[in-house]
């Protein structure tokens, strides 16, 4: 019996594949495919994280910056541009809403975090949302060199700065909560009521919701 193991990375700017297969009756594992992306990302300031169906990679410093989605054959499906940062990356956290089918994919660049939602439609092809700038500190970072860290759990964003001691906490609420000022907590909607996350404090009909997105391919 035979299993196969896909593990990604980049190497000399470029997004590669490598396949491992596994006997496991002899417990021998070897090398059977190397896969490498086309075209380069023209950088060296490069993150990348790996979901159930993508890779993602973010380039900071490249000839076209931005983060970029791949399937697992490495062909791109997605292409959100940013601003160039030549010396210092996007650093990268994603988060599976598996009650609303949502990658959430949050993008902290040094002074600033924005989020990138991937649904699908009915007919399965996926569909990417930019929300900028949900996150941006009340004293900015100075140098060029620092970076911005983040990790998300159900309702929380942990933001730590590098020039910074602390940790921040955010309240990030899921599409069927709303934020509660007074509690500082995101609280699920009635049966038949959505927000539109973060941190909205009202919940709405859905099919207000539909009506007031019905122009929106997302």
């Amino acid at each position: 019996m035979q299993s196969v193991f896909n593990l990604y990375g980049v190497k000399n700017e470029k997004l590669v594949r490598l396949t491992f297969t596994l006997d496991e009756i002899e417990m021998g594992m070897t090398e059977s495919n190397l896969q490498i992306s086309e075209p380069s990302f023209n950088g060296t300031k490069l993150r990348i994280k790996v979901t159930d169906e993508l890779v993602i990679v973010s380039n900071a410093d490249g000839l076209n910056p931005g983060i970029y989605f791949f399937n697992y054959n490495l062909e791109q499906i997605e292409y959100i541009p940013r601003s160039l940062m030549n010396e210092t990356f996007y650093n990268l956290e994603v988060y599976d809403d598996q009650q609303l089918n949502m990658l959430q994919v949050f993008v902290a660049g040094r002074d600033s975090i924005s989020i990138i939602e991937a649904v699908k439609n009915k007919d399965g092809d996926l569909r990417f949302n930019m929300v900028s700038d949900v996150f941006k500190p009340i004293n900015e970072q100075d140098l060029s060199t620092e970076q911005t860290f983040i990790a998300k759990s159900a309702d929380t964003l942990v933001v730590k700065q590098s020039s910074k001691q602390t940790l921040d906490l955010m309240p990030i609420c899921s599409y069927k909560y709303a934020f509660d000022e007074d509690s500082k907590e995101c609280k699920r909607c009635e049966q038949g009521l959505k927000s539109y996350g973060l941190q909205s404090e009202v919940c709405i009909t859905c099919m207000r919701a539909w009506l007031l997105g019905s122009n929106s391919d997302f």
